[in-house]
This record gives structure tokens, sequence and C-alpha cells, in this order.
């Protein structure tokens, strides 16, 4: 294991190379901050020692096109009132030191940064991870990654099946946490593993029941699921879980920063994060310019403060999308007015986002279920109907 650490940087930089070739530049200035990071997610009696039902991990920001850099400093000051410069501009300040999604859409500082953005041309660039299904998938791979049948079915529809077994496993949420935490999951017991499955099993099959009544042609790969995980009641390995930590669903995220410095060649910015450089420095001292990274205190540069704006906006925006049904997604979308300031927002943050992904498909990196994927669509697909059809 400790070999591997010592060479992450290079075994990640060659695979890259090898699947995106070498010269991987967007021809931006890349500037980076965190959201959400809980450190460490620990399973208790409980719960876990965080909240993580619909928490997401967002590291990322803004992107400033080399040939059109802007004086940020100065430009910025275009939407901000004199007596309001004084301090850093993070989200705290654009969302009005509001936590509630719905309150934070009513931002008119909010809506002056998405359309500053869009018209400097200015991208944004994340990576959006879900907790608990990061957690997870290493069990699932586990489970059905087998050299038989199965394997070549999951190979082709496991982001599908992924996504399943969370959305299935979440309507007993609380069930599910008790369930690894008395199993001591990650880790658990060699002559624990076939009750493990059985125990996983069940929680699917009762979960699953309320979706199998529907009978509908979207739920197939659901049963397709509920059959294969029944296939390995018998297993007596899970080997990808074999040297993780009791308990832990999340040690830290520095791998996170890792593919971050090396997925693509440009100038890195990041915010200080002393924990993750210290990790980063054990493996590779000279990791920052190995990856044409640097740490900067957010303070003085009102690039990271930015950053700090748009990750902490997609962490909130993902929270919403998880924590709530399609169905009242659907309908708070469609309660919007074409005058609502949460319309604006909505669309020009949308606006932002996909040109982002049509500039470098790099920018926006996801490691989330596919409903909430599907959720975000349906709900931006009304968003922009109603700005463009009223």
């Amino acid at each position: 294991m400790k070999e591997i650490e010592n060479n992450i940087f290079t075994l990640m930089k060659k695979e890259y190379e090898n699947l995106y070739g070498v010269d991987r530049y967007s021809n931006c200035l890349l500037f980076y901050d965190e959201s959400n990071n809980v450190r460490k997610l620990k399973l208790n009696k409980n719960g876990t020692n965080n909240d993580a039902k619909h928490l997401f991990f967002v590291l990322g920001g803004i992107a400033i096109p080399n040939n059109k850099y802007c004086d940020l400093d100065a430009k910025i000051f275009e939407i901000i009132p004199e007596k309001e410069r004084i301090g850093e501009k993070k989200f705290s300040y654009f969302s009005n030191n509001k936590k509630d999604f719905k309150m934070i859409l009513k931002s008119s500082r909010l809506l002056k940064l998405f359309k500053f953005l869009n018209e400097y041309n200015i991208f944004i660039h994340v990576k959006i991870l879900h907790f608990i299904y990061w957690s997870l998938i290493d069990l699932l791979d586990s489970m059905l990654l087998k050299n038989d049948l199965n394997n070549s079915i999951y190979m082709s529809y496991h982001l599908i099946m992924k996504s399943d077994f969370i959305e299935v496993v979440y309507k007993n949420y609380d069930e599910l946490l008790k369930l690894l935490y008395e199993f001591n999951y990650p880790s658990i017991n060699k002559d624990k593993i076939f009750e493990f499955i059985k125990s996983i099993y069940n929680l699917y099959l009762n979960n699953y029941e309320k979706y199998y009544s529907n009978n509908h042609i979207e739920n197939f790969s659901k049963e397709l699921l509920r059959q294969m995980i029944k296939s390995t009641l018998n297993e007596e390995n899970l080997y990808l879980l074999d040297e993780e930590k009791s308990l832990v669903l999340c040690d830290d995220l520095y791998l996170e920063y890792i593919e971050a410095m090396l997925i693509l060649n440009d100038k890195k910015i990041f915010d200080n994060e002393r924990k993750v450089e210290e990790q980063l420095k054990n493996i590779d001292n000279e990791y920052l310019n190995k990856t044409n990274s640097c740490f900067v205190d957010s303070k003085s540069n009102i690039g990271v403060q930015l950053s700090d704006s748009i990750v902490g906006f997609i962490g909130k925006l993902f929270f919403f999308l998880s924590e709530n049904s399609i169905e009242d997604l659907i309908a708070y979308a469609n309660n919007l007015k074409y005058d609502d300031i949460e319309l604006h927002n909505l669309k020009i943050f949308y606006l932002l986002f996909n040109k982002s992904v049509e500039y470098n498909p790099f920018f926006i990196g996801r490691s989330i279920p596919l409903y909430i994927e599907k959720k975000f669509k349906t709900f931006f697909n009304i968003i922009i109907k109603k700005t463009t059809s009223e």
C-alpha cells in the first residue's frame, strides 16, 4: 500500500496520459476551493459522526481563459457596492449568509455574480462527490465483479446498478447505517460475510418491493440487481474491502486533490488546506512543481474567493436535489414565475454549467448516483423552458 502511495502521482499521470493523451490543456487559469469536506466520516451507533445522507463534497471553482484574462480584483467591484468592498467575497457574502437553498436563490448578489461570470466568459469547473455512494460502490464491485456471467452484465450496467442500489436502500437510510455499523463496515470479519450479504440483500429486497409493485420498465435494472445480489449470498470474500478501516466510510479526500492536479496540465491555484498539503508533500516533496499547482491564502486571491462561491452553491444545489423527490422538484420549478429572481439565478447558473462542459468535458466531474443526475436534468429542463417560453 505504501509503495502505491509513494508512486500515486506517477501512476495517475501515466493513466491520464494513456486515456487522454499528453497535451491535456484547457488554456485556462484554474482556481479551486472546496465545500463540505467532513475530513473523516465514521459510523457510530447513532448513524454517522456527520449527517451525510444528502451531503456532497465539491472541489473546484472558476476557470479564466488565458486569452481573455481580466483583472478580477478590479472587475469584481463592478458588481459590489463601494460600502461592501471590505472583506472576502465568498459564498457567505453572495448568499447573504442564508443556509436554506430556496432562500439562497433569492439573492440578488448571487445573480450579479452569475451574470458577471457569464459576461466575461469565465467558466466553472467542479468535481462533485456523493459521500455515501462513494463509500458503498466498492461493496457492489466486490460482490458482482466476478469471473462469471454476472461480470459481463454488471460491467455493462454497473453505473445504473450502483445508482439503483443507493436509491433503493435510501428508502430506509437509518436501517442501512445500523446494518453497516453492526458489521463494522467496511472491515467485515470473514466469518460474517455471508450474514452481511444476506442482510444487505434483505434490506434491498424489503425496499425494492416499493418499486416492483409499480411494474414499470424503468425498474428492470433494479430487478436484475436483486437477482445478481441474491446469486452472491454464498460469497466468502469482499476483496476490495480487505484493507479498509473498521467503521470508516471516508478517511480523507486528498486523492481528489491529486486528481484535480493531474487531470489537466494548466496552472492551478488552490485555497490553503494544511492537512492536504502535508499529505501530498509526504507522498512527493516535489508535487507542486510536477503538477503546475500552488496553494494560496484566499484573503489575497479573489479567484479563490469566487471559487468558494461556486462550490458552496453547487453543494447546496445537490443537497436540495438529493433531499427532495422528483415530484417536489418539478412542482417547485413549475411554481416559479418569470420575474422571480430564483428562476434567473437557476437559469444563468445552468447556462454557465453547460457552457463549461461544452468548452472542456473535464471541467465537470461527478461521482454521484444516476438518479440524482436525472433529477438535475429534469429540474433544469423545466427552468430553461420557463425562461424561454414566457
